[in-house]
Protein backbone atom coordinates (compact mmCIF):
# COMPACT_ATOMS: atom_id res chain seq x y z
CA UNK A 1 0.00 0.00 0.00
CA UNK A 2 2.83 2.60 0.71
CA UNK A 3 4.60 1.74 -2.07
CA UNK A 4 1.12 2.36 -4.87
CA UNK A 5 0.57 5.48 -2.24
CA UNK A 6 4.05 6.78 -3.38
CA UNK A 7 4.40 5.84 -7.17
CA UNK A 8 0.80 8.07 -7.51
CA UNK A 9 2.48 10.70 -6.09
CA UNK A 10 5.48 10.48 -8.65
CA UNK A 11 3.37 9.36 -11.33
CA UNK A 12 0.11 11.25 -10.69
CA UNK A 13 -3.13 10.24 -13.17
CA UNK A 14 -1.21 6.79 -13.67
CA UNK A 15 -2.62 3.73 -12.76
CA UNK A 16 -0.36 1.41 -10.05
CA UNK A 17 0.73 -1.61 -13.11
CA UNK A 18 0.97 1.52 -15.66
CA UNK A 19 3.21 3.67 -13.17
CA UNK A 20 5.40 0.42 -11.74
CA UNK A 21 5.91 0.44 -15.89
CA UNK A 22 6.98 3.94 -16.07
CA UNK A 23 9.58 3.82 -13.03
CA UNK A 24 11.02 0.72 -14.48
CA UNK A 25 11.54 2.43 -17.99
CA UNK A 26 12.88 5.70 -16.18
CA UNK A 27 15.24 3.52 -14.14
CA UNK A 28 16.42 1.82 -17.28
CA UNK A 29 16.65 5.54 -19.15
CA UNK A 30 18.97 6.82 -15.87
CA UNK A 31 20.77 4.11 -15.97
CA UNK A 32 21.52 4.16 -19.57
CA UNK A 33 21.80 8.07 -19.55
CA UNK A 34 24.77 7.37 -16.45
CA UNK A 35 26.87 4.42 -18.38
CA UNK A 36 26.96 7.20 -21.36
CA UNK A 37 28.17 9.68 -19.33
CA UNK A 38 30.92 7.03 -17.85
CA UNK A 39 31.93 6.37 -21.60
CA UNK A 40 31.81 9.86 -22.68
CA UNK A 41 34.28 11.12 -19.46
CA UNK A 42 36.72 8.20 -20.16
CA UNK A 43 36.37 9.31 -23.62
CA UNK A 44 37.63 12.65 -22.48
CA UNK A 45 40.26 11.20 -20.25
CA UNK A 46 41.74 8.89 -22.92
CA UNK A 47 42.03 12.37 -25.13
CA UNK A 48 44.20 14.32 -22.47
CA UNK A 49 46.18 11.29 -22.17
CA UNK A 50 46.76 11.05 -25.64
CA UNK A 51 47.42 14.40 -25.69
CA UNK A 52 49.46 14.42 -23.16
CA UNK A 53 51.37 11.87 -24.77
CA UNK A 54 51.44 13.83 -27.93
CA UNK A 55 53.07 16.55 -26.24
CA UNK A 56 55.51 14.77 -24.11
CA UNK A 57 56.83 13.48 -27.77
CA UNK A 58 57.32 16.32 -28.91
CA UNK A 59 59.48 18.07 -26.27
CA UNK A 60 61.29 14.16 -26.09
CA UNK A 61 62.03 14.63 -29.71
CA UNK A 62 62.99 19.00 -29.58
CA UNK A 63 65.50 17.21 -26.78
CA UNK A 64 66.82 14.71 -28.92
CA UNK A 65 67.32 16.83 -31.71
CA UNK A 66 69.22 19.47 -29.04
CA UNK A 67 71.01 16.78 -27.72
CA UNK A 68 72.22 15.36 -31.70
CA UNK A 69 72.94 19.07 -32.65
CA UNK A 70 75.35 19.60 -29.35
CA UNK A 71 77.08 16.21 -30.39
CA UNK A 72 77.90 17.40 -33.65
CA UNK A 73 78.66 20.67 -32.66
CA UNK A 74 81.32 19.18 -30.28
CA UNK A 75 82.66 17.00 -32.88
CA UNK A 76 83.23 19.40 -35.12
CA UNK A 77 85.26 21.62 -32.56
CA UNK A 78 87.10 18.05 -31.45
CA UNK A 79 87.72 18.11 -35.14
CA UNK A 80 89.46 21.61 -35.30
CA UNK A 81 91.21 21.05 -32.25
CA UNK A 82 92.69 17.44 -33.54
CA UNK A 83 93.97 19.62 -36.43
CA UNK A 84 95.35 22.49 -35.07
CA UNK A 85 97.24 19.52 -32.35
CA UNK A 86 98.05 18.04 -35.80
CA UNK A 87 99.86 21.17 -37.19
CA UNK A 88 101.47 22.10 -34.30
CA UNK A 89 103.29 19.09 -34.06
CA UNK A 90 104.14 18.90 -37.61
CA UNK A 91 106.02 22.66 -37.20
CA UNK A 92 107.45 21.04 -34.32
CA UNK A 93 108.99 18.10 -36.30
CA UNK A 94 110.53 20.62 -38.83
CA UNK A 95 112.48 22.66 -35.91
CA UNK A 96 109.46 25.23 -35.02
CA UNK A 97 108.69 26.57 -31.75
CA UNK A 98 105.25 25.79 -30.52
CA UNK A 99 103.98 25.77 -26.86
CA UNK A 100 103.05 22.80 -24.80
CA UNK A 101 99.22 23.38 -24.65
CA UNK A 102 99.43 23.19 -29.05
CA UNK A 103 100.65 19.82 -28.85
CA UNK A 104 99.57 18.61 -25.26
CA UNK A 105 96.21 16.25 -25.68
CA UNK A 106 94.34 17.77 -23.23
CA UNK A 107 90.96 16.76 -22.24
CA UNK A 108 87.92 17.16 -24.25
CA UNK A 109 84.70 19.46 -24.04
CA UNK A 110 82.94 17.17 -22.65
CA UNK A 111 85.57 15.90 -20.00
CA UNK A 112 85.85 19.34 -18.38
CA UNK A 113 81.83 19.06 -18.08
CA UNK A 114 81.65 15.84 -16.39
CA UNK A 115 84.61 16.34 -14.12
CA UNK A 116 82.85 17.95 -11.32
CA UNK A 117 84.66 20.07 -8.79
CA UNK A 118 88.76 20.35 -9.01
CA UNK A 119 88.23 18.04 -11.89
CA UNK A 120 91.13 19.18 -14.00
CA UNK A 121 92.84 22.26 -13.46
CA UNK A 122 94.98 24.43 -15.82
CA UNK A 123 99.06 24.54 -14.90
CA UNK A 124 101.68 26.66 -16.16
CA UNK A 125 104.38 24.52 -17.07
CA UNK A 126 108.27 25.22 -18.33
CA UNK A 127 107.84 23.68 -22.36
CA UNK A 128 110.11 21.35 -23.92
CA UNK A 129 113.28 21.96 -25.34
CA UNK A 130 113.26 24.91 -27.51
CA UNK A 131 109.20 25.02 -26.80
CA UNK A 132 108.09 28.60 -25.21
CA UNK A 133 108.06 28.66 -21.54
CA UNK A 134 104.74 28.76 -19.89
CA UNK A 135 102.72 26.49 -21.66
CA UNK A 136 99.49 26.07 -20.28
CA UNK A 137 98.46 22.25 -19.54
CA UNK A 138 96.03 20.49 -17.73
CA UNK A 139 96.06 18.08 -14.97
CA UNK A 140 93.36 15.72 -13.56
CA UNK A 141 92.95 16.38 -9.95
CA UNK A 142 91.48 13.95 -7.58
CA UNK A 143 88.32 15.21 -5.45
CA UNK A 144 88.10 12.61 -2.34
CA UNK A 145 85.16 11.36 -0.73
CA UNK A 146 84.82 13.49 1.89
CA UNK A 147 85.46 16.61 -0.22
CA UNK A 148 82.38 15.10 -1.93
CA UNK A 149 80.47 15.02 1.32
CA UNK A 150 81.37 18.34 2.48
CA UNK A 151 80.23 19.72 -0.92
CA UNK A 152 76.61 17.77 -0.68
CA UNK A 153 76.20 19.66 3.18
CA UNK A 154 76.32 16.01 4.67
CA UNK A 155 79.64 17.07 6.81
CA UNK A 156 81.12 20.07 8.03
CA UNK A 157 84.28 22.28 7.46
CA UNK A 158 86.03 20.62 10.84
CA UNK A 159 84.48 17.14 10.27
CA UNK A 160 86.55 17.70 6.12
CA UNK A 161 89.55 19.27 7.81
CA UNK A 162 90.25 16.20 9.87
CA UNK A 163 89.53 13.79 7.34
CA UNK A 164 91.87 15.15 4.71
CA UNK A 165 94.61 15.57 7.89
CA UNK A 166 93.79 11.95 9.08
CA UNK A 167 94.33 10.84 5.30
CA UNK A 168 97.59 13.02 4.70
CA UNK A 169 98.83 11.52 7.58
CA UNK A 170 98.50 8.12 6.99
CA UNK A 171 100.91 8.63 3.72
CA UNK A 172 102.93 10.89 5.66
CA UNK A 173 103.92 8.13 8.01
CA UNK A 174 104.71 5.50 5.47
CA UNK A 175 101.21 3.37 5.55
CA UNK A 176 99.98 3.76 2.38
CA UNK A 177 102.97 2.81 -0.20
CA UNK A 178 104.74 3.68 -2.72
CA UNK A 179 106.20 1.42 -5.02
CA UNK A 180 104.04 -0.53 -7.90
CA UNK A 181 106.52 -3.57 -7.36
CA UNK A 182 109.31 -4.71 -5.73
CA UNK A 183 111.87 -6.92 -6.29
CA UNK A 184 111.57 -9.32 -3.19
CA UNK A 185 115.13 -10.23 -3.95
CA UNK A 186 116.30 -6.83 -2.64
CA UNK A 187 115.82 -5.39 0.76
CA UNK A 188 114.09 -1.57 0.54
CA UNK A 189 114.44 0.79 3.66
CA UNK A 190 113.42 3.85 4.62
CA UNK A 191 116.75 5.15 5.92
CA UNK A 192 119.74 2.66 4.25
CA UNK A 193 122.20 3.79 6.72
CA UNK A 194 120.25 2.60 9.93
CA UNK A 195 118.36 0.26 8.01
CA UNK A 196 115.18 1.19 9.37
CA UNK A 197 111.69 0.71 7.58
CA UNK A 198 110.74 4.16 8.54
CA UNK A 199 112.61 7.63 8.80
CA UNK A 200 112.02 9.36 12.03
CA UNK A 201 109.37 11.68 10.10
CA UNK A 202 107.39 8.68 9.62
CA UNK A 203 107.65 7.45 13.43
CA UNK A 204 106.14 10.60 14.20
CA UNK A 205 103.37 10.67 11.95
CA UNK A 206 102.70 7.41 12.78
CA UNK A 207 102.62 8.44 16.45
CA UNK A 208 99.85 10.92 15.82
CA UNK A 209 97.69 9.28 13.57
CA UNK A 210 97.29 6.31 16.28
CA UNK A 211 96.94 8.50 19.27
CA UNK A 212 94.16 10.22 17.32
CA UNK A 213 93.02 6.37 15.94
CA UNK A 214 92.90 5.69 19.70
CA UNK A 215 89.70 8.13 20.75
CA UNK A 216 87.61 6.20 17.75
CA UNK A 217 85.47 3.63 18.00
CA UNK A 218 87.97 0.33 17.36
CA UNK A 219 85.49 -1.57 15.39
CA UNK A 220 83.95 1.25 13.06
CA UNK A 221 87.74 2.17 12.39
CA UNK A 222 87.63 -0.05 9.23
CA UNK A 223 84.31 2.13 8.21
CA UNK A 224 86.36 5.17 8.74
CA UNK A 225 88.85 4.20 6.67
CA UNK A 226 86.76 3.16 3.83
CA UNK A 227 85.95 6.46 3.34
CA UNK A 228 88.76 8.47 4.32
CA UNK A 229 91.33 6.72 3.04
CA UNK A 230 89.95 3.98 0.29
CA UNK A 231 87.34 6.96 -0.59
CA UNK A 232 84.73 4.24 -1.04
CA UNK A 233 81.49 6.26 -1.23
CA UNK A 234 78.73 6.21 2.08
CA UNK A 235 76.95 4.10 0.40
CA UNK A 236 79.57 1.36 -0.16
CA UNK A 237 80.85 1.97 2.83
CA UNK A 238 78.29 1.44 5.01
CA UNK A 239 78.05 -1.95 4.84
CA UNK A 240 81.42 -1.90 7.41
CA UNK A 241 79.36 0.13 10.15
CA UNK A 242 76.35 -2.64 9.25
CA UNK A 243 73.92 0.30 9.35
CA UNK A 244 71.83 1.51 7.09
CA UNK A 245 72.49 4.91 4.86
CA UNK A 246 70.91 7.44 7.63
CA UNK A 247 72.76 5.20 10.80
CA UNK A 248 75.67 5.06 8.86
CA UNK A 249 75.76 8.96 8.11
CA UNK A 250 75.77 9.79 11.82
CA UNK A 251 78.54 7.49 12.69
CA UNK A 252 80.42 8.61 10.29
CA UNK A 253 79.97 12.00 11.50
CA UNK A 254 80.52 11.33 15.22
CA UNK A 255 83.78 9.14 13.76
CA UNK A 256 84.74 12.97 12.36
CA UNK A 257 84.18 14.91 15.75
CA UNK A 258 86.10 12.11 17.67
CA UNK A 259 89.12 12.26 15.80
CA UNK A 260 89.24 16.62 15.33
CA UNK A 261 88.87 16.69 19.30
CA UNK A 262 92.20 14.46 19.40
CA UNK A 263 93.94 15.87 16.59
CA UNK A 264 93.28 19.03 18.35
CA UNK A 265 94.35 17.73 21.36
CA UNK A 266 97.92 16.88 20.07
CA UNK A 267 97.61 20.42 18.15
CA UNK A 268 97.73 18.43 14.55
CA UNK A 269 95.42 20.36 13.07
CA UNK A 270 97.50 23.79 14.06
Amino acid sequence: MGESKDLHEVYPGLSGPEARKRMERDQREALKAKRERAKLEERMKSRERMTHGTSKAIQAQAEERRRVDHLLKRDRENAAQDRDRELAREIERNGGKVSESEIADGPTAEQLSEAGPGGFRKVAEVGRGDAREGATVYRRMSVSTARRMHDRGQIDADQLKVCEWYDLAHERAGLKGRIGSVDLQKEVFASPTARAMFTPQQLEAQDEWRFVRSRMTTSKLKFFDAIVIKGIPLGRAMRFAQKGRPGALRLFRQLCDAAFSAAEEIGALD
